[in-house]
C-alpha cells in the first residue's frame, strides 16, 4: 500500500509526452501499425495511471492533500486533463469518444487551472506575509 501512497501526480506528465509522440507518429507515418501501437499504450498507461491515482485519492485522502499544498507538485495536477485532451486528439476519428474526452478533458482544465492559481496567490500571501511586502 505504500507505493499507492506514494504514487506522484507527475507520472501524468509521461501521457503528454507519449501522447504528443503519437501524433507525431500519426503526422509523419499516417494511421499504421506503429500509430495504433503508441495510441494504444498510451490509452492503456493513462488508465493505469489512472486507477492508480483513484485508489491513491479514496485510500490516501491526506497524501492527495499533501501534493495539493506543495508549491511546485500541485503544479502538475492540470497534466491529468491536459492527458485527456491529448487522448481526445488520438481518438478523434471516434467522434463520441472524442467529444467525451474533449469536453471532460476541458472542464477538468479549467477547474484545476483555477484551483492551482488560487492556491499559488495564497501561497504568494504566506510567503509575503510579516515581510515589507505587506499590504
Amino acid at each position: 500500500m505504500n507505493k499507492i501512497q506514494n504514487f506522484p501526480i507527475m507520472l501524468f506528465t509521461t501521457i503528454m509526452g507519449l501522447g504528443g509522440l503519437s501524433m507525431d507518429i500519426f503526422y509523419i507515418f499516417g494511421a499504421g501499425f506503429l500509430f495504433e501501437s503508441f495510441r494504444f499504450v498510451t490509452a492503456a498507461l493513462f488508465a493505469l495511471l489512472f486507477i492508480c491515482y483513484g485508489f491513491k485519492i479514496l485510500l490516501f485522502r491526506n497524501s492527495v492533500k499533501a501534493e495539493l499544498h506543495h508549491p511546485i507538485k500541485i503544479n502538475f495536477f492540470p497534466a491529468f486533463s491536459i492527458s485527456l485532451l491529448l487522448l481526445a486528439a488520438l481518438f478523434s476519428e471516434f467522434s463520441g469518444v472524442s467529444k467525451a474526452l474533449f469536453y471532460t478533458g476541458l472542464a477538468v482544465f479549467g477547474v484545476l487551472c483555477v484551483f492551482v492559481f488560487l492556491c499559488l496567490i495564497g501561497t504568494i500571501k504566506s510567503v509575503v506575509k510579516g515581510t515589507a511586502f505587506e499590504a
